[in-house]
Parts: structure tokens; C-alpha cells; sequence
């Protein structure tokens, strides 16, 4: 029987069925990159049960959890970007290409051009190619800073001043946050890729589901600056091919509307 992939409303779901996503993605996790550190389950589970106002999110499985996907829009954009995993003793019997399936057909329902993903395995490359999507031309790597630092302290930018916070992004900072993660588009990146815009708004919803998603999974009344996908300082522009001691990895895209819609690789993993 092929596979068929089957929406998941995170909501509706126990613990133990989100915790699994986990595993799948910890497993891909270790085949490409074992010492780099991933969210632990309870942030994962947190993070797949709440949804910022200003992004639409949808997921799948497939199998007995031998995969799972994620679609995001962000509003006012026509890009939608994919997550895509695959158990490594579950591939190459069509898991990760139902998913797609279903990814792509929804990415097209949202009226998005192109759906892009990323992937670290050199295997990917011919998952990319054999559902049509094209490569990329982005070529970025991700570094980890590990603490504490060897090396000396930054000093200041003369006529600037340094500021830091825990939490929310102080008000009179506000609207120069979001402007400071807007100046991140200036970096290159691939056509089909739509410039994320932040504003004063965005920047808050981000914050709040951050912020929720905490309390989830934190038994304390506070929260660190949101890392990752969520709010944080923009990361330095960096030129394709720059190297910063992560695996590279490649972004692919399908144009919605050829053949059934957009489509990508997967981040670490190479679903077949």
C-alpha cells in the first residue's frame, strides 16, 4: 500500500503523538549533524500547538510516524516554506513524496508560488530533483557558539551603544528592532524567496507565541529572548558559500501551478 499522508491538528493531539515527531526529527538530527543541540520535546510539542496570529501553519504524518511535514505562510507573502522529515529506516517507499504531495497541494490552495525547503544530506539532492523542484542558489552555513567564549569581549562601535534584554523587545526599541530585522533582505537570496517583512505588530505576535509557548514548557513565570524562528536579532548577512562550520545547506523550489504545485528538499533529512 503507498503511503498517504494524513493531517495532523497538534490541539487535538496527546503528548506521545507529538513526541514522536521528535524522535523523527532527533534521528535526522543525528545522521548529519549529532552534536549540534535541537529543541527537546516538550519545546517541540509547544512549538507545533501554537501558532503566531500573523502565520497559517499546516501539518501531516505518515505511516506510524515514519514522517512529518510543516507548511507555513507568513500573511501578505506568496512564498510558503516546508520542513519535511523522514525516519531514516523509513525511507525510500514514497514517504517523504506523499507528504510533498500533500504539502504542495496546499501551498497551491494558498495561492503561493513557490514552496521552499532546505536540506543538509547530499542525498536530498536527488529526492530534489526526481520530484522536480530545482536547486537554490542559496548556500548557507549554521554555526553554534558554544559557551564560554575563549575569546575576548566585542568592544563597541564608536557612536553606537550596546542593549540587551530578557523577554519582550523593550517599547522605545520597538519599531528599530523591526526595522534592524528587516535590513536581514539585503542579504542574497533566491528569487523565489519573498523578503520577510517585520514590523512593530509582527514583532509582538512573535513574542506572545513565544512567549506561550514557554509557559508551556517552563514551570516560571518568564521567558528568554525568543531564538530560532522565533524573535531574535537578525543573523549577519553572509555571502553564498561562506563558511560557519555547519553542514551547507541547499534550498530548492517548484513553481506552484507546474505540474501540481512547489516543492522542496527537507532539513536534515533525505526523504525518498
Amino acid at each position: 500500500m503507498e503511503p498517504r499522508a494524513v493531517p495532523l491538528y497538534p490541539a487535538e493531539c496527546g503528548d506521545e503523538l507529538l513526541y514522536r515527531i521528535w524522535d523523527v526529527q532527533y534521528a535526522c538530527q543525528q545522521l548529519v549533524a549529532p552534536d549540534e543541540p535541537i529543541p527537546d520535546r516538550g519545546e517541540t510539542a509547544a512549538y507545533l500547538r501554537s501558532n503566531p496570529a500573523s502565520e497559517r501553519r499546516w501539518y501531516w504524518t505518515v505511516g506510524d510516524v515514519d514522517g512529518f511535514a510543516e507548511v507555513s505562510v507568513t500573511d501578505g507573502q506568496s512564498t510558503a516554506w516546508l520542513d519535511l522529515y523522514v525516519a531514516p529506516d523509513a525511507r525510500r517507499r514514497g514517504a517523504g513524496r506523499a507528504l510533498l504531495e500533500a504539502a504542495a497541494a496546499r501551498a497551491k490552495e494558498q495561492g503561493c508560488k513557490h514552496l521552499i525547503g532546505e536540506y543538509v544530506e547530499p542525498g536530498a539532492a536527488g529526492f530534489v530533483r526526481a520530484v522536480g523542484a530545482r536547486e537554490g542558489t542559496d548556500r548557507l552555513r549554521y554555526s553554534v557558539l558554544r559557551l564560554p567564549l575563549r575569546t575576548g569581549p566585542v568592544p563597541d562601535v564608536p557612536g553606537y551603544e550596546r542593549v540587551s534584554w530578557t523577554g519582550s523587545a523593550p517599547e522605545e526599541l520597538l519599531a528599530s528592532y523591526a526595522q534592524a530585522r528587516n535590513a536581514i533582505n539585503d542579504a542574497p537570496h533566491d528569487d523565489a524567496v519573498d523578503e520577510e517583512r517585520y514590523t512593530p505588530e509582527r514583532v509582538r505576535d512573535l513574542e506572545a507565541d513565544a512567549a506561550r509557548r514557554w509557559r508551556w514548557t517552563r514551570p516560571v513565570p518568564s521567558w528568554p529572548t525568543p531564538r530560532s524562528r522565533w524573535p531574535a536579532p537578525p543573523a549577519p548577512a553572509v555571502s553564498p558559500g561562506t563558511p560557519r562550520s555547519w553542514p551547507p545547506t541547499a534550498g530548492a523550489a517548484w513553481r506552484c501551478g507546474s505540474r501540481t504545485a512547489a516543492c522542496a528538499g527537507s532539513p536534515r533529512s533525505a526523504p525518498t
